[in-house]
């Protein structure tokens, strides 16, 4: 038994094989090899019934003709051989085996007496051996002998013998057969070199349209098949090049997107483009506002690129700043920003994430004022203020124009936060205070308490100084990774400046 199923499992095995190896093969030998299979099955039998019924019809007109011949020396030999005419016999004999083919003639009498004979046929041999009666004659046709039977008045007076030299006949035919099997060859050679060039003709495209999609899918979106097609094919291509040409255009909306637009709200845009809104609700997140002291006196001592080049770096810090805690910038104010975490996409960690990035801020500006003391440009400071708690969120406006952002006395409150920070100092309320973890994750001095209109109590502030380890090290190195890919940017912005 367990034989049994050995062998069923190893024929499984080789079947599995097979499909496999199959399924593998290339489509352009697939092809040829059912074309060829094809031809050869076609051609096999074309040649097969041809060559059957082409020695058929030859045997049988040379049966017909040696049959002929033997009925008219039967005919020409009647008063002959009443009249014992041997001479004459014997011319007529002599004439009839200078026909192509005839081998041998004779004249027997009843008796079985040869009278007259001609050619290489030793016809005494033949006349002993065979019973000449009409009804052995047919079968003598088969060996080449046609007998005739010499009557005279429906009277037998003996037998006209006529000997066909077959092998004449099938060296002929085997000839014949010979130049059809090479055709055919020929022919099923030409069939399979077609199947190849028409199976390459198919494939070639197949194989553009695979490295297209292996193209498309590294991110290679400009790749392009060039080739021109007009039958199905070709449709296929055009089809791919428009689809690759989409999505490099969609590729270049997103970029778009993500330069105007914060990339999660961005993200979430573009995955509902039917319906390119963000819902409102209410949500419990954190908002950090930063602030640039002293922004406005600066700015008269400046020159306008300067003050570009200032704002440009002030916003690529912030941006990679959010980015590396879950923020979203919601908005640039002037030298302000507002940025929102825990909104839109959820994240239970949103006020120490807005702890975080605020200390990274803190960190990158005191590392770009190093480099402009070194250039001698005035240094610049930040102030900053957190607040966490409930506020509205989602896309507000009007029909026309509609932005993400988020409102209520949480927003307000962090922007008054931010407004009683020392510069170079971030402002927390208490509930950020507990939110990040407090006296855990935190180093802080208790602030003055701040009394907010519309509520009975006044609210506890505190200054953030540091964040304990491990988490001002990961500062350390989030400042030192910014600053080298800033640097990095700047040298390659440079180098490829028109000299």
């Amino acid at each position: 038994m367990n034989t049994i199923n050995n062998r069923i499992d190893n024929s499984t095995n080789s079947n599995a094989s097979f499909q496999k190896a199959y399924a593998r093969f290339p489509i352009a030998y697939k092809v040829s090899l059912a074309f060829a299979i094809m031809s050869i099955l076609t051609l096999g039998v074309m040649w097969s019934i041809v060559s059957s019924n082409l020695k058929g019809l030859v045997l049988d007109l040379s049966d017909t003709v040696g049959q002929s011949l033997a009925s008219q020396t039967a005919n020409a030999s009647a008063e002959l051989i009443l009249a014992e005419d041997l001479l004459s016999l014997n011319v007529v004999i002599t004439e009839v085996t200078k026909a192509p083919m005839i081998s041998g003639a004779a004249i027997t009498n009843t008796e079985h007496k040869l009278l007259a004979h001609a050619g290489e046929i030793d016809f005494t041999r033949e006349i002993t051996q065979r019973n000449l009666d009409a009804t052995n004659i047919p079968s003598l046709a088969t060996q080449g002998l046609y007998i005739a039977p010499i009557t005279f008045q429906d009277v037998v007076a003996g037998y006209a013998l006529i000997h066909l030299d077959k092998t004449l006949i099938t060296s002929n035919i085997n000839q014949s057969l010979q130049w059809m099997s090479l055709a055919t060859l020929s022919i099923l050679c030409i069939s399979i070199i077609s199947a190849l060039v028409l199976g390459k003709h198919i494939t070639d495209p197949i194989k553009h349209l695979t490295k297209g999609t292996n193209a498309l899918q590294s991110g290679n979106l400009d790749y392009r098949i060039t080739e021109k097609r007009h039958d199905e094919l070709g449709t296929l291509i055009h089809r791919f090049n428009e689809m690759a040409q989409g999505m490099k255009e969609r590729q270049q909306l997103t970029q778009t997107f993500h330069r105007y637009l914060d990339r999660n709200i961005a993200n979430d845009l573009l995955a509902n483009l039917d319906n390119p809104t963000i819902p409102t609700q209410y949500v419990n997140a954190s908002v950090l506002f930063v602030d640039i002291v002293g922004f406005t006196a600066m700015c008269e001592e400046l020159a306008p690129e300067e003050v570009g080049e200032l704002l440009n770096t002030y916003y690529h810090y912030t941006l990679k700043a959010s980015s590396l805690f879950n923020g979203t910038v919601d908005k640039f104010i002037g030298d302000g920003v507002m940025i929102i975490f825990g909104a839109p996409q959820d994240d239970d960690l949103h006020s120490f994430n807005a702890v975080c990035c605020a200390q990274l801020l803190l960190g990158l500006v005191n590392s770009y004022n190093r480099t402009r003391k070194e250039i001698n440009l005035p240094t610049i400071q930040f102030r900053l203020g957190v607040h966490s708690g409930e506020m509205l969120a989602g896309t507000l406006g009007s029909d026309e124009r509609m932005q993400y952002t988020v409102v209520g006395d949480t927003v307000n409150l962090a922007a008054r936060l931010c407004g009683l920070a020392h510069p170079g100092k971030l402002v927390i309320s208490e509930a950020v205070y507990q939110g990040a973890g407090g006296n855990s994750r935190l180093t802080t001095q208790e602030q003055k308490l701040l009394k907010v209109r519309g509520k009975s109590s006044e609210i506890p502030t505190y200054t953030v100084d540091t964040l304990k380890q491990p988490y001002a090290e990961r500062i350390t190195s989030h400042i030192e990774s910014i600053d080298n890919a800033l640097l990095e940017n700047q040298i390659k912005t440079k180098n490829n400046e028109p000299a």
